[in-house]
């Protein structure tokens, strides 16, 4: 496809995402779906000039808003410039080479960080500027593929190899014992005859840490208070290796669907998903007082995966976090009435703001007493992390993650 026809296509996509409505990635599939003339480099050409886009939008914003040069058709040049910058016959270049002089002369902690102003404030409750600028720049960069193999099934090292044997190359995780991190390019895993039989489940590594912390034991009774399509329920069922019993709620059908679909390969039989209306359905009264770890895996801004999902910077704001947080303590609240006098409560996010974290569990724990937080990092030897009196924090500045927060909270 000619350029100029590219570019029509980039702009009317572009004025799509920047709307912020709905998520890039769906946006970006109906859109090729409808367009089936664009070619595999078309796509390529389209979605990775939205994704440098929303990567780099504070400072492209900064930059033409501070030059007077505000348009779309900037702003897209801009990022194709960035996405390509190999093409050096780029009509536009030298605004793309005045706007690479502002951005590495910018001092501005949004344009740094790659982070709207408002993330920055909530941040800075915590962190100073210097480390947000590096988080941020953490997230910026383009998330690795991890899975986790399914050891009820197969083998990691076993996996790897089979892997191997279809031209696809892969690493064992630093952390997880069960994770395996792809190298390179490679094809759609879900193709594979070996992803059918449910030899492994996609999943980063940090969400996989979060299951391998609940530290489950053997024939113990365990509750996903916020299950979604499972992937920490199967990991969980994994390590009980089909002893004792996950009841896995949640309060959207189609996601628990999915996880009876993962459930059929996996060879777990000691899984039960549960729909339920809220985190106060009467259902969960036959519950109470009985469980020996309740998963609070918390809906939340899932600021903590932006390297997949740049848009979710724009897409909240701080009136949806204040919702959030209203709604991540009530589950909490709720939760605990399924542990039983010696349980314990694991409260996990995928976001990087203290709001949502360790700002919940200080609340928690001030109105449940009978409670105390675990030191779970002796689980995670050789880690370093951002470890506090409240939890501990996984990113892809200390171990190469998705952002995560983890609580662990023992009953007396």
């Amino acid at each position: 496809m000619q350029n100029l026809a590219r570019y029509q296509h980039l702009q009317t996509i572009a004025q799509q995402v920047l709307y912020f409505e709905n998520t890039t990635e769906w946006l970006l599939t109906k859109y090729f779906r409808k367009h089936q003339n664009l070619g595999k480099q078309d796509r390529h050409f389209i979605s990775d000039s939205i994704y440098t886009l929303l990567r780099n939008r504070e400072t492209i914003q900064g930059y033409l808003v501070k030059t007077q040069k505000l348009s779309l058709v900037n702003q897209i040049n801009i990022a194709v410039g960035l996405a390509f910058y190999e093409h050096k016959d780029l009509y536009y270049i030298d605004l793309l080479e005045d706007f690479l002089d502002y951005q590495q002369n910018s001092v501005a902690v949004n344009e740094q960080a790659e982070l709207p102003m408002w993330i920055v404030q909530l941040l800075s409750e915590k962190l100073n500027n210097q480390d947000i600028i590096e988080l941020g720049q953490s997230l910026k960069n383009t998330a690795p593929v991890d899975i986790r193999t399914n050891t009820i099934k197969i083998k990691r090292d076993e996996l790897i190899q089979k892997l191997k044997e279809n031209n696809i190359l892969s690493t064992k995780t630093p952390y997880s014992p069960w994770g395996i991190r792809l190298q390179g390019n490679h094809p759609r895993l879900t193709q594979y005859p070996f992803y059918k039989e449910g030899l492994f489940e996609i999943q980063d590594e940090g969400s996989q840490l979060i299951a391998y912390l609940s530290q489950p034991k053997k024939n113990q009774n365990i509750i996903d208070f916020c299950a979604g399509t499972g992937g920490k329920t199967l990991a969980i069922g994994a390590m009980l290796n089909n002893r004792g019993s996950i009841y896995a709620f949640d309060v959207e059908a189609n996601r628990l669907n999915q996880l009876k679909l993962r459930l059929k390969k996996s060879k777990l039989n000691n899984i039960y998903p549960i729909l339920i209306q809220n985190e106060k359905d009467e259902k969960l009264r036959k519950f109470q007082q009985k469980y020996d770890i309740i998963l609070i895996d918390a809906p939340c801004s899932g600021l903590g995966t932006i390297r997949r999902q740049p848009d979710l910077k724009y897409r909240n704001s701080p009136s949806t976090i204040q919702k959030m947080t209203e709604k991540q303590l009530s589950i909490l609240n709720e939760a605990e009435k399924l542990c039983h006098s010696s349980g314990k409560l694991v409260y996990a996010t995928c976001s990087i703001l203290p709001q949502e974290n360790e700002y919940i569990i200080q609340k928690f724990l001030r109105s449940h007493t009978n409670y105390q937080l675990i030191d779970c990092q002796k689980y995670l030897s050789g880690i370093t992390m951002n470890k506090n009196d409240m939890g501990i924090y996984l990113n892809p500045l200390l171990t190469q993650t998705d952002g995560f927060y983890i609580a662990i909270m023992k009953k007396n």
